[in-house]
C-alpha cells in the first residue's frame, strides 16, 4: 500500500504546480451542460479545496507529510476531474478526459500503477498527462476568466 501512495503521490506532484496556476485566479461561470460556460463553473466551484489542500501541503515542514498532504489534496480534486470530463466543451474535452483518467475519483489508474511498476509508472503516467494539464490551464486562463 505504501507504493500506491507515492506512486499516486509522485504522479500527482508532476502536475501540481500546472493545477496551482489553472484553479487560482479564476471567475465564476454558470452551466451544467457540456460548455465552456459549464466547464469554468466547475473549476471555480473546486478552487477554493484545492486552494486549501495545497496551502496545507505548502506549509508542512517535514517532506514525508507534505508528500502525503498533496496526495490528498489531488485525491479530494477526484470529483473535479470527473465533472470537467463530464462538462468540457469539444476542443478540451480529450484533456478533460485524460486528467480524469489519471486522477478523476472514478480512475483506476493508482490500482494499475501499483500492479504494473510502482513509482518509476507514476512518474511515466505524470509526463503523460502534463500536456492535457497544460492545455487545461491554458483554457482556463483564456476562457474562465
Amino acid at each position: 500500500m505504501r507504493t500506491m501512495t507515492i506512486t499516486r503521490t509522485g504522479t500527482l506532484l508532476a502536475v501540481a504546480g500546472i493545477g496551482v496556476a489553472a484553479l487560482t485566479g479564476l471567475a465564476a461561470c454558470s452551466g451544467e451542460e457540456r460548455s465552456e460556460e459549464s466547464f469554468c463553473s466547475t473549476v471555480n466551484d473546486h478552487r477554493d479545496q484545492f486552494t486549501a489542500a495545497m496551502d496545507t501541503v505548502t506549509s508542512s515542514a517535514n517532506i514525508g507529510d507534505g508528500l502525503n498532504q498533496a496526495g490528498d489534496a489531488f485525491n479530494s480534486l477526484g470529483d473535479m476531474w470527473s465533472e470537467l470530463a463530464d462538462v468540457a466543451p469539444e476542443d478540451i474535452q480529450d484533456d478533460a478526459e485524460t486528467m480524469n483518467r489519471a486522477f478523476g475519483s472514478d480512475s483506476d489508474e493508482a490500482e494499475e500503477t501499483e500492479r504494473s511498476g510502482g513509482p518509476l509508472a507514476g512518474l511515466s503516467d505524470a509526463l503523460g498527462t502534463a500536456q492535457s494539464a497544460v492545455n487545461i490551464n491554458t483554457y482556463v486562463n483564456e476562457h474562465c476568466s
